[in-house]
């Protein structure tokens, strides 16, 4: 069972994102931030919202954020340059 402190951050961050990201929530919305989640501290979770309102375009999912914890911004731009060079070298350049 989540925490209070817990359940405080997730509701704040979530209202945060919404209201950021221009998007309705709902109650059903908090409860699958919160388990989407779950094992996460407080800290955690508003590091992850304080990541994904620096970084994100859209409102991440909880998986989003979880990710956003655990890759560096460097590690997720070499990860993409290796994409772009695979598609380059699949598909040509223009």
């Amino acid at each position: 069972m989540a925490s209070k402190e817990f359940n405080k951050a997730v509701i704040g961050c979530v209202t945060a994102m919404a209201e950021v990201f221009n998007r309705q929530v709902t109650d059903t919305t908090f409860s699958a931030y919160s388990m989407g989640l779950d094992g996460l501290t407080p800290e955690q979770v508003t590091q992850a919202t304080k990541l994904a309102l620096a970084q994100c375009r859209f409102m991440p999912a909880p998986m989003e954020l979880r990710e956003m914890l655990t890759h560096k911004l460097s590690d997720r731009a070499a990860k993409a340059w290796l994409c772009f060079e695979r598609a380059v070298t699949k598909y040509g350049h223009v």
